[in-house]
């Protein structure tokens, strides 16, 4: 299956400094399959290799294979996570991270195993948050409602654009 999460303008604020998350409150069955590659697309994105470490470590995921490629097509590439620029984006979006999963049972509970993932994310944000953020649907993590949270539906990254 293919899914997609749009990450929308809106009118909550997210505190970027603190990124707050509340590991907890997330929905955990979703899972990939096998570790993913992490590609960063380094010259379709602001953010950097250290971004990207940040971010892995913050969702506590201990990736080894992070890589950089100097440009990326837009497809979707099974074992990778590729992080791009917003070429694709409309003009109400900060972010888009679309998927592949197949849907099984993991311990008798519903659940998305994940094969593939593309992260798209407007240049003009200057800030690792949204990165945070789209990373999170990357590995199978949904919006929660809850005030300043980097998951948040509505956090507001307007004040990051450049």
């Amino acid at each position: 299956m293919t899914g997609s999460v749009w990450f929308l303008v809106g009118c909550a604020s997210a505190n970027p400094d603190d990124m707050v998350m509340h590991m907890g409150d997330y929905d955990h069955s979703n899972f990939w399959y096998a570790e993913p590659t992490v590609v960063l697309c380094r010259g379709q994105s602001q953010f950097d290799v250290e971004d990207v470490r940040y971010v892995l470590q913050l969702w506590e995921r201990p990736y080894k294979k992070i890589v950089e490629r100097k440009r990326c097509n837009y497809d979707l590439e099974r074992g990778y996570i590729k992080i791009t620029d917003g070429k694709f984006l409309k003009s109400d979006e900060w972010g888009y991270t679309s998927y592949y999963y197949y849907d099984v049972l993991r311990n008798g509970m519903p659940a998305r195993k994940y094969t593939a993932a593309l992260v798209q994310i407007d240049n003009r944000i200057q800030h690792r948050a949204i990165l945070v953020h789209e990373m999170g649907h990357a590995f199978g993590y949904h919006h929660v409602d809850i005030e300043n949270d980097v998951m948040n539906t509505y956090a507001d990254y307007s004040r990051y654009y450049r």
